[in-house]
């Protein structure tokens, strides 16, 4: 389950990746990746974006069915713990969210 301290290591993963690797090298993409479908290139604002979107993201925590189709529940968690705690059929499963965290201010 991701979590807010798993961020950084996926902010620095994206850096490494823009930074040391050929981020338009499919190939690689695929290998690292460990999907051999990854076909998609990525230029250095690309990645920029989404390191910058991780760092901003705020997670939260929500139940969804078992077959991961529906909200269980409006609430949203900000722990993993408590989400747990809040299963109240076994078959519930708790989903992450990653949302836009506040609008930068000018």
């Amino acid at each position: 389950m991701l979590t807010q301290q798993d961020i950084p290591l996926l902010v620095a993963a994206l850096r490494f990746w823009g930074e040391e690797m050929d981020p338009r090298n499919q190939h690689l993409l695929k290998v690292y990746a460990e999907d051999s479908t990854a076909g998609q290139e990525w230029n250095a604002d690309d990645i920029e974006r989404l390191r910058n979107m991780l760092k901003s993201a705020d997670i939260r925590y929500s139940l969804v069915n078992a077959r991961t189709t529906a909200l269980q529940t409006k609430d949203l968690f900000t722990g993993l713990e408590e989400a747990q705690r809040s299963r109240t059929n076994s078959l519930d499963q708790v989903g992450t969210l990653l949302l836009p965290g506040p609008p930068p201010q000018d």
